[in-house]
């Protein structure tokens, strides 16, 4: 029964940007500063304390995503970095298959806040991004780990072609994505002035 549920008040990690404990979805065009934005809001984590787990795909460790939280003052002791090991050697993180185990490295590491990047980095194989059954199947049970656990969850999303200004329809995929993000920021360079413009468009 509802009377069961208890009520909870929203937390926020950057006001009206970026929901604790939830799924939070920040998307761009290709090069333009989702990752470095993302490196600003992890090194800012580790500075307050909190720790980070960082899993990513598209880019290299050593060369791409180290030297950028270098660059934005992270407190490196406070990033995790997570490695699968099989019977074949060094294997892919998989969800919801390895959530178990991320949850214990959550726990154990005291992690505070994860950033997938992008956010279809761990997704199991035959996965459709355009499906959204499969979409929300793959989105619903990381949401109920951020809020069973207590850490922010931050993904990368890419935009497609498409144009508008609908955010949720620019990228690439189903709609279910940004349907079951709590928040969905958005990255976009102003063509007057060649700034970049962040804004929560969810």
């Amino acid at each position: 029964p509802g009377s069961h549920v208890r009520a909870k008040r929203l937390v926020w990690w950057e006001p009206g940007l970026i929901l604790q404990y939830a799924i939070n979805l920040l998307a761009a065009r290709e090069g333009k500063g989702k990752s470095t934005v993302a490196s600003s809001w992890a090194a800012r984590e580790t500075r307050n304390g909190g720790t980070v787990l960082w899993i990513g795909t598209e880019e290299s460790r050593e060369h791409a995503i180290v030297p950028r939280l270098i660059a934005n003052g992270a407190d490196m002791d406070r990033v995790i970095f997570v490695d699968v090991q099989t019977e074949l050697g060094t294997g892919a993180l998989m969800f919801p298959l390895d959530l178990a185990r991320i949850e214990n490295v959550i726990r154990e590491h005291q992690v505070t806040m994860i950033f997938l990047d992008p956010a279809k980095a761990v997704v199991p194989p035959g996965f459709s991004g355009n499906d959204d059954i499969a979409v929300r199947q793959y989105l619903e049970p990381i949401a109920a780990l951020a809020d069973r656990c207590k850490v922010t969850i931050v993904g990368l999303a890419h935009f497609g072609k498409r144009t508008g200004t609908d955010s949720g329809q620019l990228m690439l995929g189903s709609v279910a994505w940004s349907q079951v993000a709590r928040c969905v920021l958005s990255i976009a360079e102003d063509p007057d002035t060649g700034s970049r413009v962040l804004t929560n468009t969810k």
